[in-house]
């Protein structure tokens, strides 16, 4: 079934976009810079589970890689390695369970992130039901990048994941894990990053088909969100 319904209403609703008086009711930014460092904000880790390497390493060993990557800085001084992996056959059908980041130089290194939700392409993040990438890429400045990845959508329960890894001279961090469904095509130009999205569908669901119906008039009552780009940081908005 369908989960993407971009109707005639809902290019009326990207016309009329810019002139919907919108609300702010937050605009703050995803994480902060100390001394080159990343540090993350709680409130925008809500689904965060931090499990133990040990736990980690188990599933890691039965696992089999099913996509490697390799990403760069923008000056090319730092690179790191992405292995998206799963536990069982199924889960080569466009989804994993398994983010792992290794770093080259330094001693090396790697951060593991295990999920009992499956993850996917960033599909229901970019507002393109082909959409087979399957994270992004947003370069912050010469030495740190966002890399974003999204989980999956059982249509009737919550949208799926959105994760970021902020990776700075090959330190990684995680600065969001949430819900998030794009409700515009998204642009991931790195110099004009933005996402517009929300984290609830329980006002946007049509109970007729049960599918996802992005209407002016559900959006109207809908909170919403923008992520986007500002200098070497994201910022989040919140609005109405």
């Amino acid at each position: 079934m369908k989960k993407f319904l971009y109707t005639t209403c809902l290019l009326l609703f990207l016309t009329n976009l810019s002139c919907f008086s919108q609300q702010i009711i937050n605009d703050q930014t995803l994480f902060s810079w100390s001394n080159g460092k990343v540090v993350e904000k709680e409130a925008f880790l809500p689904l965060l589970q931090r499990v133990s390497q040990q736990f980690f390493q188990y599933y890691y060993s039965i696992s089999t890689t099913y996509y490697s990557y390799t990403c760069s800085s923008a000056n090319g001084a730092y690179r790191c390695n992405i292995q998206l992996s799963g536990t069982s056959p199924q889960m080569q059908n466009n989804r994993y369970e398994i983010i792992n980041l290794f770093r080259e130089g330094d001693g090396g290194g790697s951060i593991g992130w295990y999920l009992n939700e499956p993850l996917t392409t960033t599909q229901w993040l970019s507002g393109d039901e082909n959409d087979t990438h399957f994270f992004r890429k947003i370069d912050l400045d010469d030495n740190s990048y966002a890399l974003i990845f999204a989980g999956w959508f059982f249509n009737q329960g919550p949208p799926g994941e959105m994760i970021i890894f902020v990776i700075s001279k090959n330190v990684a961090s995680i600065v969001y894990h949430d819900y998030a469904y794009a409700i515009t095509p998204t642009d991931f130009d790195s110099d004009s990053f933005s996402m517009d999205f929300v984290k609830d569908l329980s006002r946007l669901i049509d109970p007729t088909t049960e599918d996802v119906s992005l209407t002016p008039a559900r959006l109207a009552r809908t909170t919403k969100y923008t992520l986007y780009k500002d200098g070497n940081n994201l910022r989040i908005k919140e609005w109405r």
